[in-house]
């Protein structure tokens, strides 16, 4: 082993006498760089044997920036002639010593081991020969030299401070060297294994074995063995940690005398003038523009750099004059370049392009280790042949202790440039800093814009602790305000108890303890209800309009949330009697969150316009008595049928899952309803836990674990990515993992893609995550038959022949579209079939009344209903009032352009989903005027409103759609009433009222979102779309989270997502 690095330490104080450049004698202390005396590990070993990957394991092991692997196949010799044609031969023998250029690799080594930079030679096998370029190595800290001869030549061993021998079984060799030789030298096996027993084998026993004695740990089982590995990398820092040390002890001993001492006289402190002071004031400023700081600076460092420039050398020159004279003036001896300490050094090079514009520039990186103090080199790069250079600017922006600086030319020294044509530039400097640098380096010049303190506050360092006051402040602030917080809700709570009660007597009315009879079945009449006169605000909504909605989904409790309180009778009749918020219902379903999260109480939600609310179901109605006949069984399990009376009726009873005709549906599970989602969790929780019983057989525990999704739409995708999330989260943690390696999750779809309404580009994300997260994707498959233990399917190969496939199931979901529930249908039935044509929802015009019904009366919104398009049906009413102005039939009318327009606006405004489609009305015009006559006859517009009518679609059955209907229908419920005083004293009483107060509802697409298992998709619309991971969730749920229905529910949904976090899923079954 080496000498201690004390001792190499020791020589950093060793004074020697240098001249100075006034003819006197400067003292200089010697300093040596953290990565002088680098520590040099040899691995030895067979080849194959693993010392390449001991090597990177210890390097990782590390975990350090300096570490570097030297591998002695760089110094195989380059091989004559002869020699490289039996080295394609696979006759050359690679494993001698004589093969390795030993002369070399010692070289470079000692080098290293000084400090400085060493060119590496670079060999290719492929051509059995040395590359003309070489590998530069310099300042690393650690190199590691490993190769069969690493520990041979006993010169390589003075140099090491550790040798490791490295040893494996010989079998366990020669597969390795099969598969690098193959891999990284392009041979081939049969000649791999004659080299093996022609040279690699006789020469391990001869040369590489006897390694074995001089090596100061023997590595068995290379990186498998742990203790070993613990050794070498102890070893390695503590020689780190000492030099270290050695270093900053050498590093502060220099500042000896830096109070007492005289600055060099190389030192160049600029002149404080008035204009410096006024700069320094600008600068110093903590309330500088950033504008004015940057340009005060940069003319501050033009300052720096021009009285830098008075250092270099300069050589006579005689010039001619434009008036013929001779001058005689100066010119720099040579080529100037400028070294950059990064980052603060970056400030000054706007100064320096100003004074030399075209100066080449290099660029080092030096930070202080935040734990010891000691300066580190991050980065280097250097203008090419600096050391020819005639001076060499080194900036940076300022130079407290010097320990950076001191690096930063010892750098450029290494590299060849000498010392006295070095001239640091810095804005502002320590004494303490200066001394050093000009006593380890007399000779080179600085430029300082002004002298500082040694100990000096920094700007920096009293903002942090001023931000640690306040942070203080704050969390104190904090702890106080949750404190009073908890006491005064723990106040309030007490405040919500009753210890007595709050008996007294009620006024009802007869009529609704015992309503009269009537209607065309002779039922009771809701016509009063118990709670009518509970106080002044009920009272006083007796005589308003009854306004009755069925329902109390999103359409519904978005009309009573924005219904003005005073201006109707409400009564809301459900079977349910809660709102469920329908998108995250697929996190119900495994406990993502809790079903409480999801529902709010219709009774709270009408509580805000004092209505009613009948837990009963609709089943029929008679449009001419405005009568609802409503059931629900009593107390005895009786049905009783009763009629509930109305003056404006809103159908929003919501839809049911659209079977397709398919058999054995009544294996599957719908969702639909919270009671669907409990069942759900049920199921898969029941699935799970029978497939760990020990009397479960194989191919029944693969099928209990079998999930089959038959549907593609949003709820389909996202409930099989929160099952997906399940299985990867929560299931391997409490349960076997042979559960989670046979479980299998597959989504079938009828289309192409997936989420085929969203674009194609996020339904190949979609598909992309599913492969990844193991959730089979059966696209172009349709569903024929639903058994109790499989599901049958047909499916469309590439070629387009139809397959029949059965997939065997413990679970199936079934969630394809939806279809009209059979109160739909009973109201479809009997307005006719000439009225309402649609067999999956009930037709309204663009004002959300259903065809059929008296004008004004019945209003249908959500999934039950489809707004009717038909343009080109009302082309007469379009055309009445010009035809009436031309004194012509509509059919015999023929439009000019401006007719034409006229038309177009009654249309958009009949019409508002057509407006996209009216965008260029004189294309239009001229496209349909087939005769060219200038004019649209009755038979041509007829035609182009039937284009029209071709390109509208049908309104998506979503929430989001279901919830804008709700909106518009309470504003113009709140405008009809206002309008109504007005429109009596008048006496009108009839006509189409709506479009005479309010416009057509138009409906706005606002994206639709879906969950794809840690992931999320956003279909923005007009093929605009993002996709992402869990930002995206985030961004996800935050949508959601607004739109809940109420704070109650959104504290709920918070809570729970904290608790999926922290504790898991619910994985219980109840």
């Amino acid at each position: 082993m080496p000498a201690s690095v004390a001792d190499d330490v020791a020589a950093i104080l060793n004074a020697a006498a240098v001249p100075a450049t006034d003819g006197t004698i400067a003292k200089r202390a010697h300093y040596a760089p953290p990565w002088a005396d680098v520590s040099i590990i040899g691995i030895a070993g067979s080849s194959g044997s693993g010392k390449s990957t001991l090597s990177h394991a210890i390097v990782s092991k590390l975990n350090l920036p300096w570490v570097v692997i030297l591998s002695m196949d760089s110094f195989y010799k380059s091989l004559d002639a002869e020699s490289s044609r039996k080295a394609f031969r696979n006759e050359y023998d690679f494993d001698s010593p004589d093969a390795i250029d030993f002369d070399v690799l010692v070289q470079r080594l000692r080098d290293l081991k000084a400090g400085k930079r060493a060119e590496i030679p670079v060999y290719s096998f492929e051509k059995h020969a040395r590359l003309d370029r070489t590998t530069s190595i310099y300042s690393p800290h650690v190199l590691i030299l490993e190769g069969i001869f690493a520990l041979y030549d006993p010169r390589l061993l003075d140099l090491m401070d550790m040798k490791i021998f490295c040893e494996a079984d010989a079998d366990t060799c020669l597969s390795r060297r099969i598969l690098r030789d193959q891999r990284d030298r392009g041979r081939d096996i049969e000649g791999i294994i004659k080299q093996w027993f022609t040279f690699v084998k006789p020469n391990f026993e001869k040369f590489v074995d006897p390694q074995r004695k001089v090596a100061d740990v023997i590595v068995p089982r290379g990186v498998e063995n742990h203790v070993a590995m613990s050794m070498v990398v102890q070893f390695i820092q503590h020689r780190l940690l000492e030099k270290s040390t050695h270093h900053r002890a050498a590093l502060t001993r220099l500042e000896i005398g830096a109070q007492s001492e005289l600055l060099s006289k190389k030192v160049t402190v600029m002149k404080q003038t008035s204009q410096m002071r006024g700069m320094n004031t600008i600068i110093h400023n903590i309330d500088t523009a950033s504008e004015d700081f940057i340009f005060y600076f940069d003319r501050l460092s033009a300052l720096l750099v021009e009285q830098a420039l008075n250092n270099i050398p300069f050589a006579p020159a005689d010039i001619p004059t434009p008036q013929g004279l001779s001058y005689a003036g100066l010119r720099p001896k040579g080529e100037v370049s400028a070294v950059i300490v990064l980052r603060g050094g970056a400030a000054l090079e706007a100064g320096l392009h100003r004074c030399i514009t075209d100066c080449k520039t290099g660029r080092v990186l030096i930070q202080s280790n935040i734990r010891t103090g000691e300066p580190e080199l991050h980065y280097m790069v250097l203008p090419k042949d600096i050391d020819t250079h005639e001076a060499v600017l080194l900036l940076d922006a300022q130079m407290s202790s010097g320990g950076s600086a001191l690096m930063a030319v010892q750098v450029l020294v290494d590299h060849g440039v000498r010392a006295d044509r070095i001239v640091l530039v810095t804005y502002s400097a320590g004494r303490m800093g200066l001394h050093r640098l000009t006593k380890v380096f007399p000779e080179i010049a600085v430029v300082v814009g002004q002298v500082v303190q040694d100990i000096e506050e920094r700007w920096v360092e009293k903002r942090l602790l001023n931000f640690g006051y306040r942070a203080a402040a704050w969390f104190g602030s904090s702890v106080l305000l949750v404190g009073l917080g908890v006491v005064g809700f723990f106040i309030y709570d007490a405040s919500t108890y009753k210890s007595h009660s709050s008996q007294a007597d009620v006024d009802i009315s007869a009529l609704a303890i015992n309503p009269r009879r009537g209607g065309p079945k002779n039922l009771p009449i809701l016509e009063s209800f118990l709670d009518d006169n509970d106080s002044e605000e009920m009272r006083n909504q007796k005589g308003k309009p009854r306004l009755v909605i069925l329902g109390g989904g999103w359409g519904g409790v978005a009309l009573m949330k924005e219904l003005v309180p005073e201006n109707y009778h409400v009564t809301v009749i459900s079977p349910a009697n809660y709102f469920l918020f329908t998108p995250m219902l697929p996190s119900a379903t495994v406990g993502t969150l809790g079903l409480r999260s999801l529902v709010e109480p219709i009774r709270r939600i009408i509580h805000g316009v004092r209505g009613h609310f009948l837990h009963a179901r609709a089943e029929d109605v008679d449009f001419s008595s405005r009568l609802i006949e409503v059931s629900q069984k009593d107390c005895n399990g009786v049905e009783q049928r009763f009629y509930v009376p109305y003056d404006k009726l809103v159908v929003a009873v919501g839809s049911v899952t659209n079977p397709h005709g398919v058999k054995g549906l009544e294996h599957c599970h719908f969702l639909k309803d919270i009671n669907d989602a409990r069942e759900i969790r049920n199921k898969i929780i029941q699935n799970l836990e029978l497939a760990c019983l020990p009397t479960t057989t194989d191919n029944e525990r693969k099928r209990l674990l079998s999930f089959v999704v038959s549907g593609g739409g949003p709820t389909g995708v996202e409930f099989a990515a929160e099952l997906s999330d399940l299985l990867n989260e929560d299931l391997i943690q409490l349960f076997p993992r042979l559960l989670r390696n046979e479980i299998s999750v597959h989504l079938i779809q009828s289309r192409d893609h997936i989420l085929n309404t969203y674009d194609e580009t996020l339904s190949k994300y979609a598909e992309d995550r599913f492969a990844r997260d193991q959730v089979g994707v059966l696209t172009n498959s349709r569903v024929s038959e639903v058994r109790s233990e499989s599901i049958v399917f047909t499916q469309q190969d590439e070629n387009g022949k139809v397959i029949t496939k059965e997939l065997p199931m413990g679970f199936c979901l079934w969630s394809t579209g939806v279809s009209q529930n059979e109160f739909c249908k009973t109201l479809a039935k009997k307005l006719g079939g000439n009225v309402q044509t649609n067999r999956h929802a009930l037709e309204t015009d663009t004002h959300l009344r259903v065809n059929g019904t008296p004008l004004g009366d019945v209003y249908a919104i959500g999934d039950c209903s489809t707004v009717q398009n038909n343009v080109a049906d009302h082309i007469v009413s379009f055309l009445r009032s010009l035809a009436w102005k031309h004194g012509s039939d509509p059919e015999n009318l023929q439009l000019r352009f401006d007719d034409w327009r006229s038309v177009a606006e009654q249309v958009k405004k009949r019409f508002p989903q057509a407006v996209g489609h009216l965008k260029r009305l004189d294309k239009l015009f001229a496209e349909y005027d087939s005769d060219q006559s200038g004019t649209l006859d009755f038979g041509e517009l007829r035609e182009l409103l039937k284009q029209i009518d071709s390109k509208l679609t049908s309104l998506p059955a979503t929430a989001q759609r279901a919830h804008q209907q709700g909106q518009y229908l309470a504003h113009k419920f709140n405008k009809l009433a206002r309008a109504t005083p007005g429109l009596q004293a008048n006496e009108i009483r009839e006509g189409d009222l709506d479009a005479a107060v309010y416009k057509a509802f138009e409906y706005k697409h606002l994206g639709s979102l879906a969950y794809i298992g840690n992931s999320a998709v956003f279909d923005l619309g007009k093929g605009r779309g993002v996709a992402g991971g869990l930002w995206a969730v985030y961004a996800w749920r935050s949508i959601y989270f607004a739109q809940s229905v109420s704070f109650r529910t959104r504290m709920l949904m918070a809570m729970d997502w904290a608790k999926r976090g922290l504790f898991g899923r619910d994985l219980m079954s109840y």
